[in-house]
């Protein structure tokens, strides 16, 4: 921010020295100082870092003989998460990780943590990446292709389900009689 107004004073073709000495030029340095902290605080879904498909699967094999290489985060409902989900994968909803949490030391001993949603661009994949990077958590990127792109690849999904509960159910039968 600093850099752009300096660039703002040499394109106006004053000096940078006398311009900081104004009243103007304290508030907004005041101002651009304030921005920036805030904006430490609020990642956006441009400061959000993506990772590819082979990224995950790279270390999802790698994860077999390191337990720390990643921890990957399912942030979907239990419901979905236990129909299928990525192997290694923990069912963490963005509710557990309180806005004002302090970084987890078992969370930190991760190379890497990636994040994942149903969907390319998953809501909760983007609010739980997010809210990761907010308490402080540098190592944090999201799956961008998601579980779609994972099953369309038909690559090892992991369930929590028996065969018997991953049946679609029968349509239920209307009590009515015509």
């Amino acid at each position: 921010m600093l850099a752009m107004l300096k660039t703002v004073v040499r394109a106006s073709r004053g000096s940078w020295r006398d311009w900081v000495r104004t009243p103007i030029a304290t508030g907004a340095l005041a101002a651009a100082a304030m921005a920036s902290l805030t904006a430490c605080n609020d990642p956006t879904d441009a400061d959000i870092v993506f990772a590819s498909m082979e990224d995950v699967r790279a270390l999802v094999e790698r994860a077999s003989v390191d337990d720390r290489a990643v921890l990957l985060i399912d942030p979907r409902s239990p419901g979905e998460y236990a129909r299928g989900h990525i192997p290694g994968a923990q069912n963490i909803q963005q509710s557990a990780v309180p806005a004002d949490a302090s970084i987890r030391e078992d969370w930190e001993a991760y190379r890497e943590i990636i994040v994942y949603g149903e969907q390319p661009q998953s809501g909760p994949a983007k609010g739980m990446t997010k809210r990761l990077m907010r308490v402080g958590y540098d190592n944090v990127r999201m799956y961008e292709g998601g579980l779609s792109e994972w099953f369309g690849a038909n690559l090892a999904v992991a369930t929590d389900l028996d065969a018997a509960e991953l049946r679609p159910k029968p349509a239920p039968r209307s009590s009515r009689m015509e």
